[in-house]
């Protein structure tokens, strides 16, 4: 039986930030299917380049395709020819570019509410007037600050130059994620729909195309003449009947 394993730092993105994309694939690349990417972050600053770059690796890594960082094969200290690159990505055996470009990024302050609460107390004093006293508290209040960005995506065939798929997305944070966490949910979202969009086929799991557009990916432990037996990356085992699945892809067990 092939045990599923899923990556540790992968979980932390879930309940901290979240991503919504929009992307489109040219109709002329129907068919066409990555099998080794060079990973290009147009960024300024080096950790987040380096971070974006990383995280796609780790993340294809997981799913047995060949992805290698921009900085590793061109490193940002040399000054490189265009016939030089163009050589070192054909003896690496490169199909294809993505590169991605932060639009916006920020940090959203959020100011909680404050309530007020009024407490009178009194006394009668010696002379016989009553005498009151208010205090007044304050509960609530503070802020908190969620991180966002804006990233622009897109694939580019490495033999003609043409542009195979576009995405934009929309990442964010809750108050306890990181740019990290944002960044990280916007790579996870990008693999994601280059699965959907049929760019890329997993070698380490089994995937199944429902009718209704959803993508599923795990391990298929049994098919029958109506449905199948799917278990996700969660570990979480659940029956899927033949009629609602469009197209089914096995790994190599």
């Amino acid at each position: 039986m092939k045990r599923l394993y899923l990556l540790l730092f992968s979980l932390s993105f879930i309940g901290c930030a979240s991503t919504s994309i929009t992307s489109f694939k040219d109709p002329a690349y129907r068919d066409k299917l990555l099998t080794k990417i060079l990973i290009y972050v147009a960024e300024d600053d080096l950790k987040t380049r380096f971070d974006l770059e990383q995280e796609f690796v780790s993340i294809l890594s997981e799913h047995g395709i060949p992805a290698i960082e921009s900085y590793k094969l061109f490193p940002p200290t040399r000054e490189l020819k265009e016939e030089v690159m163009q050589d070192s990505i054909i003896s690496n055996g490169i199909d294809a570019y993505l590169v991605a470009s932060i639009k916006n990024s920020g940090v959203e302050t959020i100011r909680l509410p404050t309530t007020t609460i009024s407490k009178t107390k009194g006394n009668i004093n010696t002379f016989g007037d009553f005498e009151s006293k208010t205090e007044t508290t304050e509960t609530g209040g503070g802020t908190f600050k969620k991180p966002w960005a804006n990233i622009y995506t897109k694939i580019l065939d490495a033999e003609t130059g043409n542009t195979v798929w576009i995405a934009d997305a929309s990442s964010g944070g809750s108050a306890f994620a990181s740019f990290r966490d944002v960044y990280g949910s916007y790579c996870e979202e990008v693999v994601s729909n280059l699965f959907k969009d049929r760019l890329l086929i997993s070698k380490t799991y089994d995937m199944i195309y429902l009718k209704d557009g959803k993508l599923l990916i795990g391990e298929i432990k049994t098919i029958n003449d109506d449905r199948v037996l799917f278990m996700d990356r969660l570990e979480i085992t659940r029956w899927i009947e033949k009629e609602d699945i469009e197209t089914i892809f096995e790994t190599n067990k």
